[in-house]
């Protein structure tokens, strides 16, 4: 049984969710174009499916595992790594940033554990994807023994994110255990970086979460906290708000919470609208299409709407879903 919600987080920079023929590929070939002569590849792959995946493959130049880093150089790394995560090559930025592993870097550092953090998505193997995703975290944790004195952003988001998925494998209490260490290091986050809309997404995520808590998972919260976390939708749907305020329509899956918490308000006009925006939207990483199908399962199975009467009601109503 989950206790609360899973943080179903890929794009951190880019504005909106990209969608590969108009901006993803053109910023991946110019990057490309720029770095050529450093590179040696090898086979080139391109995609253009429903979902416009771009895979490519490439051998690195002549550098070793664990290469030295320095101030004029780190900028490059993240950069490049920042450019294929964003494009969802991920094993290719895991590429750049494995080198980095023994650093004491937090900024290569947190990247390194996002990487393999969405390699574990990726895997088909519950084994292979718990190994990855409790590498992560220690990969994180490391990042946060790290972290300079002016604080690192993505380092607090990313141990959050981690925490809350390596506790959930440890079972409901320790979930719970950990609950209020999740919800801390994500306001510590956006206390460093108050415009990062998939933080204050992720921590709606944590507000609905606990204003949704059986009685049961309030009783079993009680073992470990004097006074148990608990929060409301109102709070949960302020913090959904912001996100799309920062940046309107970055993230399907802010829009699905949206839906869910507006449903327990009794908005269900509301909500449906953002249960067809979390539909319609580009699917790209593997969080994409889980949100994808869940809204269109909830849109079926809740409001009794096939995929064509979907798209056309979003035809009808396209003034109000480009609110």
């Amino acid at each position: 049984m989950r206790i609360f919600h899973k943080f179903l987080l890929f794009n951190n920079f880019a504005p909106h969710k990209l969608r590969f023929h108009s901006i993803a590929r053109p910023a991946f070939f110019k990057y490309y174009q720029q770095q050529q002569s450093q590179w040696k590849f090898s086979n080139i792959f391109l995609g253009f499916g429903g979902t416009g995946l771009l895979s490519i493959s490439w051998f690195t130049s002549s550098k070793k595992d664990n290469d030295e880093i320095n101030d004029a150089n780190v900028d490059k790394i993240i950069r490049d790594a920042d450019i294929l995560y964003n494009a969802y090559l991920i094993d290719n930025a895991y590429g750049i940033l494995r080198r980095y592993r023994s650093s004491e870097n937090s900024e290569l550092l947190w990247r390194l554990a996002r990487v393999i953090c969405e390699q574990g998505k990726q895997s088909k193997n519950v084994e292979e994807k718990n190994r990855l995703f409790r590498e992560a975290f220690e990969i994180i944790e490391k990042a946060l023994k790290c972290e300079p004195a002016k604080g690192s952003f993505g380092t607090h988001k990313w141990y959050a994110i981690l925490l809350n998925i390596v506790s959930e494998l440890d079972g409901d209490k320790a979930q719970l255990s950990k609950a209020v260490e999740v919800r801390n290091h994500f306001e510590r986050a956006l206390e460093l970086d108050p415009l990062d809309a998939t933080t204050w997404h992720s921590l709606g995520v944590w507000h609905y979460s606990f204003a949704n808590l059986s009685t049961s998972q309030r009783f079993l919260a009680g073992i470990f906290y004097s006074r148990p976390p608990n929060s409301t939708y109102v709070e949960a749907l302020r913090h959904f708000e912001n996100a799309e305020a920062i940046k309107p329509g970055f993230y399907s899956a802010n829009n699905y919470y949206m839906g869910l918490t507006l449903e327990q308000m009794n908005r269900h006009d509301e909500a449906k609208v953002q249960f067809i925006l979390a539909f319609i939207a580009p699917v790209i990483s593997m969080d994409d299409g889980e949100i994808h199908k869940k809204a269109f399962d909830h849109l079926h199975k809740k409001y009794r709407l096939t995929r064509e009467q979907i798209m056309e009601e979003h035809g009808k109503n396209s003034k109000t879903f480009n609110k």
